[in-house]
């Protein structure tokens, strides 16, 4: 970011957008371009990688909110450098140095709430069990929750069934929090 943090945030509203059907608010897409970078020593398959990351986003971010179907369609491809990425793509970097930033074991982090970037230890989508599990292991999972922090939501820690719960293994969303990403879009 150049030393920039307003450089990671969507600023031109461009890198999340919405399509309705039938332009009717019957029917809600979010539309979203995203790359994957792997910074970390771990070597991993990008191609079984992004394709769980998509799968585990679009479990994730879908279901129906007062009368309107909600949907994701994520364009997620593996960027080689930052050369590969453009000014309107969220950027999920697989990196080994995550814990080092604070004392203790962090799975994932967000550049900022609403903002492009989001890291993710690298190691959770390395081995056997995380290749067979797909979308359902905890890479994945941290992916989309900290995806969902880069669609503007917080922490939900009153739902013990909750994607956004920080600690939590689900890919349940309410209707407010929903809501709350079209809100923040609009």
């Amino acid at each position: 970011g150049a030393n920039n943090p307003v450089n990671n945030i969507d600023i031109n509203g461009d890198s999340i957008w919405f399509s309705h059907k039938n332009g009717e608010l019957t029917q809600l897409t979010m539309n979203v371009t995203a790359k994957v970078l792997n910074d970390s020593r771990e070597r991993l398959n990008m191609e079984t990688v992004t394709n769980n990351i998509k799968t585990a986003i679009g479990r994730a971010f879908k279901g129906k909110a007062d009368g309107v179907s909600f949907d994701t369609n994520i364009q997620l491809s593996v960027a080689e450098s930052m050369n590969d990425v453009s000014d309107s793509d969220h950027l999920f970097v697989l990196t080994d140095k995550i814990s080092q930033v604070k004392k203790g074991k962090i799975y994932g982090a967000s550049n900022y709430v609403g903002g492009k970037v989001s890291f993710i230890d690298a190691s959770y989508f390395s081995g056997l069990y995380d290749e067979l599990l797909g979308s359902r292991n905890y890479g994945s999972f941290t992916a989309a929750h900290e995806f969902g922090h880069l669609a503007g939501l917080n922490h939900e820690e009153k739902r013990p069934f909750n994607l956004m719960r920080s600690n939590g293994m689900f890919y349940n969303m309410t209707v407010q929090q929903l809501n709350q990403i079209y809100k923040n879009w609009k």
